[in-house]
């Protein structure tokens, strides 16, 4: 009996059957796959944008304290212990000698309270950021050297250290704040004008102050040659009576009188 079309038609569903379902697994593994890709690069994308977006906020935080601690580094390096009328700032009691004494206090850099998120920066500019701390606290040991030996009324030693420390201090600040911004696309290429001042008028601060050490140095060295140079013209006459008094009569301690050698007779036979 011959098969009708409804028989062959589910005879052809079946053998065509496993090719079906294997065609459904890898178009449809195909389409799940694609769904997975996008889905993982939608949150590679988000967690990159969350990931610039505190880079951002953590450099903005850090660069504005940076911008405080650069401020308090101008002040101190410009601090020669003057009022504003150009006269001592310190004042004894009445009737002493009025003497140098800083205007500014030292500021203070401790990354550590800083509330940002340290992990979204590079690890080497973190160091640098860190190291900073240290490099206060050697530069205060430095100053508070100084002040063990004052020399009033300037006290040129004390504002000395304590200038050129922080002229040093406040230009690695600058410096570190260029970079802070820099890696988090925060400003434009190169330096602020503002921080590009202030570096130069820190780099003046210092020659400045090196160029008055060297010259007070040279005065230094005419002095103590002038110095010793007069002493030793006032000792040569001194030595040359001492050695014309040992050729005259000599008293000792006694009261004995003491003759020279050549005016010493022999005794008579």
């Amino acid at each position: 009996m011959p098969a009708t079309t409804f028989e062959m038609t589910v005879e052809v569903i079946r053998a065509t059957a496993p090719i079906a379902t294997l065609l459904a697994a890898f178009f449809g593994g195909r389409w799940a796959y694609k769904i997975h890709q996008d889905k993982v690069k939608h949150e590679n994308e988000k967690e990159k944008i969350s990931n610039e977006r505190e880079l951002k906020l953590a450099s903005v935080l850090i660069s504005n304290r940076l911008a405080v601690f650069i401020k308090g580094c101008l002040l101190v390096a410009a601090d020669e212990g003057l009022d504003e009328y150009g006269q001592p700032a310190g004042r004894g009691r009445e009737g002493s000698e009025p003497y140098c004494s800083p205007t500014t206090d030292l500021p203070n850099w401790e990354p550590s309270s800083t509330d940002a998120q340290w992990k979204y920066l590079e690890p080497n500019l973190v160091d640098q950021l860190f190291k900073l701390s240290l490099l206060v606290d050697e530069a205060n040991w430095s100053i508070a050297g100084a002040n063990f030996e004052p020399d009033p009324p300037d006290y040129y030693d004390y504002f000395y250290q304590r200038r050129m420390q922080y002229a040093d201090l406040g230009m690695k600040a600058i410096r570190l704040r260029t970079h802070v911004v820099a890696n988090a696309g925060l400003a434009d290429e190169g330096m602020p004008q503002l921080y590009r001042d202030a570096l130069k008028s820190l780099q003046d601060t210092k020659s400045e102050l090196l160029e008055n050490q060297r010259l007070r140095e040279e005065r230094q060295i005419i002095f103590t040659r002038e110095l010793f140079g007069g002493i030793q013209e006032t000792a040569t006459p001194a030595l040359i009576n001492d050695d014309d008094a040992n050729t005259k009569e000599q008293s000792s301690s006694d009261g004995i009188k003491i003759l020279p050698d050549n005016d010493i007779k022999p005794l008579p036979q």
